[in-house]
């Protein structure tokens, strides 16, 4: 039948061993059109069916901006040769506990109190327990969130797919325009994927994609163990970031 057909739909249901169903579909032809090509999520939800198509970075090529946002931190940003540039990802890396959301947020609060705006989207930790615990540290991302300079995004890998993750960091750069995207962390971005070998093709697309339009990403990385030569990152995604911080 496909060979008389015109276009040919291929709907695929996937059933992990946590978590719910994902589907995705993929335009195997259609017939006189060009079409993107690949798997691409989707959701029925109540109205019909929501498409997340896959990104394609080299779609997106806005001016590049170079402007430095710091992080209000002077002897950091001296270290870091002003801050960090539009454009570019920063991999913040270390064991539990050595602050790398922390710093992350003290990013956002200074992007905030220049008016510019920041999504964060978080897999491992609660957002009560991050917007407690920033504000005993004198970070109040609380009052940034209500005036809707940050916006916030509990992640639940169980159920939510790649593409429609990728889908909501492309609303807040292309809709909310945003300057400062937060992934924490690359461990739970992991645990979204359906394996490790796709994790850095569809990480890199993003990143690129995130570069071109002029956003600063900071994704964070927990090493397994606390300190010494034993500590393991459960995916090397250095090669990926224009700088590395290093915490313990």
């Amino acid at each position: 039948m496909q060979s008389i057909a015109h276009g040919v739909l291929l709907l695929e249901q996937m059933n992990p061993d946590y978590g719910a169903e994902r589907r995705r579909v993929r335009i195997v032809k259609f017939r006189g059109s060009a079409f993107r090509g690949g798997y691409h999520d989707y959701v029925i939800r109540k109205g019909g069916i929501i498409a997340f198509p896959r990104l394609v970075a080299n779609e997106h090529r806005p001016p590049p901006s170079f402007e430095k946002l710091v992080s209000g931190v002077a002897e950091l940003d001296t270290l870091l040769g002003g801050g960090i540039e539009r454009g570019t990802s920063t991999l913040i890396v270390g064991a539990a506990g050595t602050g790398k959301s922390t710093l992350a947020a003290q990013f956002v609060v200074a992007a905030a109190a220049r008016g510019q705006k920041s999504a964060l989207f978080i897999f491992d930790e609660g957002l009560n327990t991050l917007l407690n615990r920033t504000a005993g540290l004198g970070i109040d991302l609380r009052e940034r969130i209500e005036f809707g300079l940050v916006t916030a995004q509990q992640v639940d890998p169980a159920e939510l797919s790649p593409g429609e993750l990728v889908q909501n960091i492309r609303h807040a750069v292309e809709v909310d325009g945003v300057s400062v995207v937060v992934i924490d962390s690359l461990n739970g971005y992991l645990n979204a994927m359906p394996g490790e070998q796709y994790l850095i093709i569809q990480l890199h697309e993003l990143l690129t994609y995130l570069g071109q339009a002029g956003v600063a990403t900071l994704l964070i990385s927990a090493h397994q163990g606390l300190i010494g030569s034993q500590m393991l990152a459960p995916v090397d995604a250095s090669y990926l970031a224009d700088a590395v911080i290093l915490m313990r």
